[in-house]
C-alpha cells in the first residue's frame, strides 16, 4: 500500500490596519487604503478614505467622530453613484465593499 501525503495549509489571515486617521475632503487627498479590514479611529468632519484599486474587498470602519467619505478608486462608482462619488459610512458604522472585476464596487 503507498500512501501519499499531502500538507495542507490554512488560507492566510485577512489583512488588517486599525488606528487609521481620515485625511483630505476630496478623492485625491484621501487616504489610501491597504487592507481588507480597516478600521478608521479618527475622522475629521469631511475627511475621507480611498478603497485601494484591484482590491475584490476591502472592510471599513468608522470609530472616528464623524461620518466618514469612502471615495472609489479613480474611474469606478460605488453601487449606482456616479463615477468617483464618495459614500458615508456613519459613525459606529462599517460596510463592505465588494469590487465587481469592472468599475463597481458593491456594499454590503
Amino acid at each position: 500500500m503507498n500512501l501519499t501525503i499531502t500538507q495542507v495549509t490554512a488560507p492566510p489571515a485577512p489583512s488588517f490596519q486599525g488606528t487609521i486617521t481620515a485625511t483630505g475632503t476630496l478623492q485625491g487627498t484621501a487616504f489610501p487604503l491597504t487592507a481588507r479590514v480597516n478600521v478608521v479611529t479618527v475622522a475629521p468632519a469631511g475627511s475621507g478614505v480611498l478603497l485601494a484599486a484591484g482590491a475584490a474587498e476591502q472592510k471599513v470602519l468608522n470609530r472616528g467622530v464623524a461620518p466618514l467619505s469612502v471615495y472609489p478608486p479613480v474611474g469606478d462608482a460605488i453601487e449606482v453613484g456616479a463615477i468617483n462619488q464618495a459614500v458615508t459610512v456613519a459613525v459606529g458604522g462599517s460596510a463592505t465593499f465588494d469590487w465587481d472585476g469592472n468599475i463597481t464596487w458593491w456594499v454590503s
